[in-house]
């Protein structure tokens, strides 16, 4: 939606007829695994609150991997019981993580980064310009909530206490703050549900062909 309002305000395509089909997600591929199993097919504790990152790569600043940083230094304030899980190509500060961390760099295998998002408690999405990012739909369909920027059309898809929370743009503490929010809930079931209802594969395509049959018949 945020990108139709982007078009509908513009000189080029504010007299035209805007639609918004939302990109789809492989809901069978991206779904909950046991998350023991995965974090035992990945090597990582079993015990921690594992916090996943995961960009093409890092050193691209709009995928906010300083604010991440930042994020990372509060909650290593406050919490010893968190492990951050990273994928993508590092960046040079990824030493400067402060908190436990493994990477598992560019996965380009849908069904380990599956894993990946059913092995961790929360994703962390620090993006300071997106529009309706992949990231987001992977995780929910993975039952793993989403802790995030308000930025671009990331509200299209996490809806405060059901699929996540969100943070003004910037806002390291807020991003924080919504990040232990997740750590303390329970929103995998809401996540699941949420993704198969508004972003599978098959609602994609029905209304693409929906979209289709009404310029036909003009």
């Amino acid at each position: 939606r945020w990108l139709a309002d982007c078009a509908a305000r513009s000189s080029l395509w504010s007299d035209n007829r805007i639609e918004v089909i939302p990109n789809g997600v492989n809901t069978d591929l991206f779904r909950p695994l046991p998350k023991a199993v995965a974090r035992q097919r990945l090597g990582l504790p079993a015990e921690s609150k594992i916090l996943l990152f995961t960009c093409q790569l890092h050193a691209e600043r709009r995928k906010g991997y300083r604010e991440l940083l930042e994020v990372a230094r509060i909650l290593a304030d406050r919490r010893r019981d968190l492990h951050v899980l990273t994928l993508g190509r590092a960046s040079a500060g990824a030493e400067e993580i402060p908190l436990p961390h493994t990477s598992l760099g560019r996965v380009e295998r849908e069904e380990l980064m599956a894993l990946a998002y059913s092995a961790s408690d929360a994703t962390i999405l620090p993006t300071l310009e997106d529009n309706l990012p992949n990231v987001i739909l992977e995780s929910i369909a993975c039952g793993t909530p989403i802790a995030a920027f308000d930025s671009g059309g990331v509200k299209d898809a996490v809806l405060d206490g059901i699929t996540g929370y969100t943070a003004p743009p910037g806002d390291c503490r807020g991003l924080a703050a919504a990040v232990e929010r997740l750590l303390a809930e329970d929103l995998s079931t809401s996540c699941r549900s949420e993704a198969i209802r508004r972003f599978s594969l098959t609602l994609q395509a029905d209304r693409y062909v929906q979209l289709f049959e009404t310029l036909l018949d003009k």
